[in-house]
Order: C-alpha cells, then sequence, then structure tokens
C-alpha cells in the first residue's frame, strides 16, 4: 500500500503598488504610499521591500502598518534614502502599507519605483507586479504675487525753478 504525503505550497504571489503626489511645493512635506500584499497560496514570511528613493528628497522617515495576520518587521532608510525592509509574517492575504515621508527638494523632477522579492524557498508565480510604481512628481513653480504702491501728495515743478 502507497502513502501519501501532502507537501505544504511554496508559491506566494506577491504584489506590490506604489502612490504619491504627481506635483508638491517646493521644500514641501509629502507622502507616498506602498502597499505589499500576498495572494497566496503559500505564506511569503521574510519578504523584503526595497526602495530606492530620490537623492532629492530630504529628512525621509518611514512607519508601517499591518493587516490581515501580517507582522511588519524591520524598516530602514539608508545613506543615500535607500530604502530597505523584511516584512516577518506575510501570510495568505496579509497586507502592509508603508508611509514614506520626505520633504521635497526646492525645484526638479522625480520618479521613483518600489519592489517587492519573495523570501528564500518560495517562488512568485507572477513576478510582474513585484515592482509597484513608477510615480513621477513634479515641484511646482511658486509664482510670487507682487504689486507696488507709491502713497504721497505729487510735486508739480515748473521749467527753470
Amino acid at each position: 500500500m502507497a502513502s501519501l504525503q501532502a507537501t505544504a505550497p511554496t508559491e506566494a504571489d506577491l504584489v506590490v503598488a506604489k502612490y504619491g503626489p504627481a506635483n508638491v511645493l517646493p521644500n514641501a512635506t509629502f507622502n507616498y504610499t506602498i502597499v505589499v500584499r500576498n495572494n497566496g497560496p503559500a505564506a511569503a514570511n521574510g519578504a523584503t521591500i526595497r526602495d530606492n528613493l530620490p537623492n532629492e528628497l530630504s529628512s525621509v522617515s518611514v512607519s508601517c502598518a499591518a493587516t490581515g495576520g501580517a507582522v511588519c518587521g524591520s524598516t530602514s532608510v539608508a545613506t543615500g534614502n535607500l530604502l530597505t525592509g523584511t516584512i516577518t509574517t506575510l501570510p495568505l492575504n496579509g497586507r502592509v502599507t508603508y508611509t514614506v515621508t520626505a520633504t521635497a527638494p526646492l525645484s526638479g523632477y522625480f520618479s521613483n519605483s518600489a519592489t517587492v522579492a519573495p523570501p528564500t524557498g518560495v517562488k512568485d508565480p507572477d513576478p510582474t507586479d513585484n515592482t509597484g510604481g513608477p510615480v513621477f512628481t513634479s515641484v511646482e513653480m511658486v509664482q510670487a504675487d507682487l504689486a507696488i504702491q507709491k502713497n504721497g501728495t505729487p510735486v508739480v515743478q515748473t521749467n527753470g525753478t
């Protein structure tokens, strides 16, 4: 009599989406949102997130919130604005949402994408949705609204005096 042995699934369809503003004001604080979701069937515990944020940005920070049984894990922004993180627990239908806060430069245009990768031993059957973005952002030109007003009594002079 033959025995049947079941094995746990080793595929997890990871999906990442990135959202952000099309326009920002010079030196203004703004947010990007990165959402990672596991469409399964297997868990993807230890999946990694990577986002090489534009060098033009300053004061970059990141926070994370998890739903559906997911656990955010460690995330950091290193020198050069490289965001990296490991998602501790990412079960079927689990989701993590990263909020990246940054300060815009005084002028310019930049684009940015985020990527997710499955952990060792887990295959993603559809890697085409493992990159979120790009998000294209332009720093708006601020136009001054100036007016000049001169007050006083007019003085008229005659020739020769």
